[in-house]
């Protein structure tokens, strides 16, 4: 967030506390351990569908966070003549935030959402360059909003964690979501497929799901899907009816840490899928793609994974961390934020840590090092993939490539 929105969430706080005037007693110890149930995500019936509708809660726990006003400001540890709101977190655990005045947080969130919207509108009738920059502008305005929440479950400052805050965010998103997916389930004949705590899928329009809910919080109308795809929990692709546009929503191709060549074979996989062509065609293009890339045809820039190092890394095993240390090795500083791009070579020894595999593509041929094609395909390709052909009835890809490991050719790459 602090990378996107340029600014840290402790940052936010303090400000809102200083134009209010006010000073909080965050004194209580750090919890470093608890547990608690977080969103709900019902298990998805996982294939391609035909004329799908998206209904997404728009900005659901920044919205509950205000509704109900739960903020350790106006948290009610004991019994109190105050009005308050109650949330049944347990059987026999429950917590009490006062109605009024409105909490700390819920009056920062109320602010960014103004902003957003205001930003948003303006959006609506500017042209050219200043589009451009209104709607890069209201991003950052949603991260903040959207992270607020995840700061009341912080390990890492008492000044932020509010257990009590997650516990009855996540509660009353739960429910909500259980009682939309029981009212589309019951007043329409329609097949609910998926649902999380962000959104649910039907055929209706939302509006008199919405009727059903606090009047801030809306179960808004995103898209009618032409086809959908449905891989597993928060993974499908759609193509949006009437504009021909495809969505990806956290599969390969939407995410950054994939090289170009994976990129366009799933992409190229999914296509075939949605058109419906023959099984033994499918398969024929994956065995290929496979090939194309153990026999080194495929360019070197279309291996480069390019990721971004974070903040703070709570083991000192993690990938990025351990390569980014090497490069200091080299003479070369990575700073946070910074974005890294790496290849998978074969190395003399065996590492266990996949961070000593990783190497700078520029010094792939001037060191004479080879790529480590298997490497890409059981940690890169392998489960991605495995995870479509599986709906198809295929087995694993990395048991055929284990098998069949001794018709791969050991050769430089070709640049």
């Amino acid at each position: 967030m602090s990378i996107v929105a340029r600014t840290r969430i402790r940052d936010l706080y303090t400000r809102e506390c200083y134009d209010k005037g006010v000073v909080f007693d965050r004194t209580d110890s750090l919890l470093e351990e608890f547990e608690y149930e977080g969103a709900i995500v019902s298990n998805p019936t996982s294939g391609l569908y035909k004329w799908c509708s998206l209904l997404d809660f728009s900005s659901l726990y920044p919205f509950v966070i205000i509704n109900h006003n739960i903020c350790y400001s106006i948290f009610i540890k004991r019994n109190s003549n105050q009005s308050y709101f109650i949330v049944q977190v347990f059987d026999k655990k429950s917590y009490m935030f006062a109605k009024e005045p409105l909490g700390l947080v819920p009056s920062l969130l109320r602010t960014l959402i103004l902003k957003r919207k205001e930003v948003k509108i303006q959006s609506s009738t500017a042209i050219g360059i200043e589009k451009v920059v209104l709607e890069r502008r209201q991003l950052p305005l949603k991260i903040l909003a959207n992270s607020v929440y995840g700061s009341y479950g912080t390990h890492n400052s008492s000044y932020l964690q509010f257990i009590e805050g997650t516990e009855s965010t996540t509660t009353i998103g739960r429910s909500m979501l259980m009682y939309a997916s029981s009212i589309i389930s019951s007043r329409y004949l329609v097949q609910l497929v998926y649902g999380d705590t962000d959104s649910s899928l039907a055929v209706r329009i939302s509006n008199e799901v919405s009727k059903e809910f606090l009047a801030l919080v809306k179960l808004e109308f995103e898209a009618v899907f032409e086809i959908f795809f449905l891989i597993i929990k928060k993974r499908y692709i759609g193509l949006i009816a009437g504009e021909r546009k495809m969505v990806y929503k956290g599969v390969v191709v939407s995410r950054r840490d994939s090289c170009i060549f994976f990129k366009h074979m799933y992409s190229s996989l999914v296509e075939m899928i949605m058109n419906s062509l023959p099984y033994e065609h499918i398969m024929e293009f994956v065995r290929a793609e496979l090939l194309s890339i153990v026999r080194g045809h495929i360019l070197l820039e279309s291996l480069v994974i390019t990721k971004t190092l974070g903040k703070e890394y709570f083991s000192a095993s993690i990938p990025l961390l351990v390569y980014s240390n090497r490069l200091k090795d080299l003479g070369i500083e990575a700073r946070l934020g910074d974005k890294l791009d790496f290849v998978f070579v074969k190395t003399k020894q065996e590492f266990k840590l996949q961070g000593y595999k990783m190497c700078l593509p520029h010094l792939v041929m001037p060191h004479n090092l080879e790529i480590d094609y298997l490497y890409y395909i059981k940690t890169h390709i392998s489960n991605p993939i495995d995870q479509i052909l599986q709906l198809l009835g295929q087995k694993s890809l990395v048991a055929t490539c284990d098998k069949t490991s001794n018709i791969f050719p050991t050769c430089k790459i070709h640049v």
